[in-house]
């Protein structure tokens, strides 16, 4: 029983030491403003020196202990050399799972130093010691990081906190006029510029995040939000500027997320030129990371931000920043189906359909065609730049997009919809993409059947119309499987009470191309097709 309450007392002597080690550490660093990251770092020097302090009592010590020993001792002071560096590196990969890591590891460093140090070397006491130290570790880090932001946004608060909108308004007004004036914010933005230079997420982020919180206090839709807005979002470009240099991507997506927290409130506060101006500055930053970085996480983010202040926007009846985001969302479409980033196009496609509907419901008309062609150029762009045996994801989820649209538009919007279906099939045709025409075409014929179901007479017969473009032009590009898709579309389309009429035109129209010639050859292929599937046969 003395063996068992001997250990026990080693094992606690331990673990204090170690609990209050780490705790004396995270409230000197807090104290002296230093980084949290180096905690880790401290801990393994500690296990370093008191290794050390065990080497020289065994060197010096009355008793000089055996060879074997010093040896033992020695390789192990290099061990936990080695871990002081990795300490010290850990946190370089400016990650908090990283820096958590380096807590637990120089955690367990000093619990195994300390331990050599009392020279029990009891068995018993390693599961205890062990499971004590990850503990003690894991729980500093938490400690540790919770008081780091505590201070961080209290930082951030105190210069933020005292600061109207008339402040920084007047503070703009002056530096426009070339009167000396103190900026308000530019404390902040200097912390936050820093942190980016030292890899510091956490006091960027806070930072971020605060000049955000203050646009959204300070922006009432006054005289002066659009000053506002404008002196902010500059703040906010720089610091997205450099954190692409610095390859900094958390940093960026919080910057893209402010500037679009600054726009959505300018928008319901009713300011649309305060909103444009966030726009502006939203497509500056898609010019310089289209220079700096090609980061599909950042483009889906802008995507987002850009879509969520055109959707408020669209509610507002506020047309200048709808059809400015439809702009930015057209060319990160471009760009995201020139590298493949699926992720970004599909939210490119989503809002861009989103904002047509919103526009429609709101009969912004003109914003909904803006929308619709925003769709079809991105997939021209994409039909263009395909690469061969790659298979054109970007398009089939424009065509995919066009197909729903069509439906909810409805009145006001389906014949749009059609007339870009056709645009892009015809283009599809020209570079000779068979399955995209079929795919195409399946499109348009499934616009066709809802317009007659639904006594939309003007998009049923446009849709037998498109159909009848792209069959002419797959005629003249001597393109079969084209031609059988139009020839199965307009067969089926034909059975459609309401558009038999304008189908018999269409297959009348395409008897001009009767003849000896290639194209008479087509027109002959075509015509068996049609006369197949219209009796059942195949």
């Amino acid at each position: 029983m003395q063996i068992l309450i001997t250990d026990i007392v080693d094992a606690a002597i331990i673990i204090g030491f170690i609990a209050l080690f780490v705790l004396s550490d995270i409230f000197l660093r807090n104290r002296l403003k230093l980084s949290i990251s180096g905690i880790g770092a401290d801990l393994a020097i500690g296990a370093f020196v008191i290794q050390m302090a065990v080497l020289a009592n065994l060197l010096t010590g009355e008793n000089i202990a055996d060879v074997a020993v010093i040896q033992i001792n020695m390789a192990i002071s290099l061990v936990f050399a080695g871990v002081w560096v990795l300490c010290v590196w850990l946190p370089t990969k400016n990650t908090a799972v990283m820096t958590a890591i380096s807590y637990i590891v120089g955690t367990a460093a000093l619990a195994a130093s300390t331990w050599n140090l009392l020279g029990t070397h009891q068995a018993n006491t390693v599961p205890i010691i062990t499971v004590s130290a990850l503990g003690i570790g894991g729980i500093g880090f938490l400690v540790a990081d919770s008081l780091y932001k505590e201070h961080t946004s209290q930082r951030f608060e105190h210069i933020t906190s005292d600061t109207t909108a008339y402040d920084l308004t007047e503070a703009c007004r002056k530096s426009a006029a070339g009167v000396y004036s103190i900026d308000p914010v530019q404390p902040a933005v200097d912390i936050i510029r820093g942190a980016v230079r030292d890899h510091d997420h956490t006091t960027a982020r806070i930072g971020i995040r605060s000049i955000s919180g203050f646009g959204l206090k300070v922006i009432t839709g006054s005289k002066g939000t659009v000053t506002i807005a404008k002196h902010l979002n500059s703040h906010l470009y720089q610091v997205g500027v450099l954190a692409m240099l610095e390859k900094e991507s958390v940093v960026l997506g919080e910057v893209i997320d402010a500037i679009g927290n600054i726009g959505y409130a300018s928008s319901t506060s009713g300011s649309e030129t305060a909103a444009v101006e966030c726009l502006i500055t939203i497509d500056s930053i898609f010019e310089a990371l289209k220079k700096h970085a090609h980061d599909e996480k950042a483009q889906q983010k802008l995507a987002v931000v850009s879509g969520r202040i055109a959707f408020v926007s669209s509610g507002a009846k506020q047309i200048d920043s709808v059809e400015k985001a439809v702009v930015i969302l057209k060319n990160i479409g471009f760009e995201a189906a020139a590298n493949y980033h699926d992720a970004a196009l599909l939210e490119v496609k989503g809002a861009l359909m989103e904002i047509a509907k919103l526009s429609s419901e709101n009969e912004l008309y003109a914003s909904t065609k803006q929308a619709v062609i925003a769709l079809r150029d991105i997939g021209l762009k994409s039909s263009q730049q395909q690469r061969e045996g790659e298979k054109p994801k970007a398009l089939w989820e424009v065509i995919s997009g066009m197909r729903e649209l069509g439906q909810s538009l409805g009145s006001s919007g389906i014949e749009d919809v059609i007339g870009a279906l056709r645009d892009i099939g015809i283009a599809v045709v020209r570079i000779h993409s068979v399955t995209e025409v079929s795919r195409v075409v399946a499109a348009i014929e499934h616009q066709g059947e809802y317009a007659s179901e639904n006594g939309l007479d003007e998009g049923a017969s446009g849709a037998v119309a498109a159909i009848l473009e792209i069959c002419e032009t797959s005629i003249k590009e001597q393109l079969k499987v084209a031609v059988t898709s139009s020839a199965a579309a307009l067969s089926r389309l034909s059975r459609v009470e309401a558009l038999s009429v304008s189908v018999n035109d269409a297959v009348f129209e395409l008897g001009k191309y009767k003849g000896t010639d290639s194209e008479g050859e087509m027109y002959s292929f075509f015509e068996d097709a049609y006369k197949r599937m219209s009796t059942g046969r195949k």
